[in-house]
This record gives C-alpha cells, sequence and structure tokens, in this order.
C-alpha cells in the first residue's frame, strides 16, 4: 500500500468524529467565517507530471504561508480543524519534503505538503460537477478564506490539479482566488503521464486524473493521441483564464526554469503575493535540481508520442 493510500485509510477512521472536531476548531480560531480575506488563497495548477508537486513543495518550504500538510489532509470532514491542527503543530517551521510518488509529497512525514484530494474533489469538485450554483460549494470554500482572513492572515497555497477544470466557478465562489500554472514541454508531460499512469492503473490506458470534460466518450488513435489531446485541452483551460484575469490573478511559470533556478521562481512569487509574505527563517531551498525526461525504452512507443505530439491540436 502506497503512502498516499494509507493516509486516505487513516482519514476514513476520523470522520465520525468530524462534528466535535469541527466545534473545537470554530473556538480555537474564534473568528466569523463571513470574514472576507485580505489574503489570497493560491491553487497550482497544470496538466499531471508537469512540475506542479515539485513547485509546490519549493513554495511551502521557502515561503512563510499557510499549506494544508499531510496532519491537515487527516481530517477531510473537518477541513478548519485540519488546517487549525496543521498549523499549530506542523508547518510553522520549513518543511523538508522535496520528493514525490504520484503526486504524494514524501518525505518529513505529517509536515510535508499534501494535495487534499480527498477535502477537494469530493467536498467541492464533485458538487460542482453537478451543479456550478451549490450553495455548499460556496460555504465550503468559505472556511479556507475565513482561515486565512481571521485566523492566519497569511496566504494559503493548496496543489489540487483538477482546480484547472473550475477555475471560473472557483473565483466566482472565492474573490481570494488566484492561480499559479507550470508549463512543461509536452513530450516529456506525456510520457511522464504514459509511465505513471500505466503503472497506477496496471495498463489501463483510460484519461488519468484530470479529465476535461470535451474529452469524455471521445475516440483517440491510440493512448498518446488520448494523452497529448488531453494536455492540449488542460493548457487552453489555462490559456484561457490568463487571457480573462491577467497576470494579478494567474501567473505561469515553466518547468525548465523551476529546475535550474527554484529561488528565482521563489522570489517571484513572493513578489505577486505582496509585500506581506515573508521567506521563512530555516528554509534552505536547493539552488537547482535535477530533472530530466528520458525517451521511452519502446522506440515504437516513443515514435507514436511523437506523432501525436506533431499532430495539430
Amino acid at each position: 500500500m502506497r503512502p498516499g493510500q494509507r493516509l486516505r485509510v487513516t482519514a476514513g477512521l476520523t470522520r465520525p468524529f468530524s462534528p466535535v472536531l469541527s466545534t473545537i476548531a470554530k473556538r480555537a480560531c474564534t473568528f466569523d467565517q463571513r470574514t472576507e480575506a485580505t489574503q489570497p488563497v493560491v491553487f497550482i495548477v497544470g496538466p499531471p507530471r508537469s512540475g506542479t508537486t515539485l513547485l509546490y513543495q519549493a513554495l511551502t518550504h521557502a515561503l512563510d504561508v499557510e499549506y494544508p500538510c499531510h496532519l491537515t489532509a487527516l481530517f477531510p470532514n473537518a477541513p478548519l480543524f485540519g488546517l487549525w491542527l496543521g498549523r499549530t503543530l506542523t508547518t510553522r517551521r520549513a518543511h523538508r519534503s522535496f520528493e514525490s510518488l504520484h503526486g504524494f509529497g514524501l518525505g518529513d512525514g505529517l509536515r510535508g505538503p499534501n494535495e487534499w484530494e480527498m477535502y477537494f474533489r469530493r467536498t467541492v469538485f464533485e458538487r460542482l460537477r453537478a451543479n456550478v450554483k451549490d450553495k455548499r460549494v460556496a460555504d465550503s470554500l468559505a472556511v479556507l478564506s475565513a482561515f486565512v482572513a481571521g485566523h492566519s492572515k497569511k496566504p494559503l497555497i493548496v496543489k489540487t490539479l483538477n482546480a484547472v477544470l473550475y477555475i471560473d466557478a472557483l473565483v466566482d465562489a472565492l474573490p481570494s482566488a488566484r492561480f499559479i500554472a507550470i508549463k512543461r514541454d509536452i513530450r516529456s508531460t506525456a510520457r511522464s503521464i504514459y509511465i505513471a499512469s500505466r503503472r497506477e492503473k496496471e495498463g489501463k490506458a483510460d484519461l488519468w486524473y484530470v479529465i476535461p470534460a470535451e474529452l469524455k466518450g471521445l475516440q483517440f488513435e491510440n493512448e498518446f493521441a488520448q494523452i497529448i489531446a488531453q494536455i492540449r485541452a488542460i493548457r487552453r483551460r489555462i490559456d484561457d483564464a490568463k487571457n480573462k484575469y491577467g497576470a494579478d490573478r494567474v501567473i505561469e511559470f515553466t518547468y525548465q526554469d523551476l529546475c535550474s533556478e527554484p529561488p528565482k521562481i521563489v522570489v517571484q512569487v513572493k513578489t505577486w503575493l505582496g509585500s506581506c509574505v515573508r521567506y521563512r527563517p530555516d528554509a534552505n531551498l536547493p539552488p537547482y535540481w535535477k530533472c530530466s525526461s528520458r525517451l521511452l525504452k519502446d522506440p515504437d512507443a516513443e515514435s507514436a508520442l511523437s506523432v501525436a505530439a506533431n499532430s495539430v491540436g
């Protein structure tokens, strides 16, 4: 059982206690949930396997911001309690989590940044798919906004890839929402998705993890054509958001720049978030990361990937 699977099992055990934990958190935080956030809730988005986890780890390590850690993720049905407990016990110091497995941050125990999938996917995204105007979505996101405004007073950074499918809805429901996107070479991204998805799904060639609605039910020539279409559909959503909301709301970096100069990316994000954001005094970010993309071992598969990447889409 992988670390992420173990965490999900453990989180399920906390569900019966969620009402009590939520009450504890509200008393401990002592703020009005209707308070409007003055600091943003920031979503890291991009195609799967494009460097989002590494960017998430770098920013939450180096900047004094809030983020859901693995301890937070143990309480998906009491998100305010999870955020409060994580901040109280683990996230005030710089974590040392710079590795991952299928997007799950490894290293430094419960202090490592978590994608908080159990909370967002079940509480927010499933409801958005059913009804964009569902009041429960606004209430769920208001917890994040109120935590930032009334208790933490620091930006909250979350990496949750499916947020790219709901950018407009998130902006409507959460006025403080902002987005950091990362872009990686399409061939390298496709290779990584192909390897990771087939390993995780035991060879099943289905769309993996982030599934744009316009691709559901379509027939593709092969798996690589499907993967390239997925990447391009996600990229279009990010480009549309950049054009619609501008640089104040959406900022983008490349995977290559993140690997070659991670401290430079951190400085740019700090400037983008505003002067109130500080560096963590105990942070020690590496000057660079060894990031590479190798060709697939199967020449026929590599050829099929190139054909799909060169196609007009």
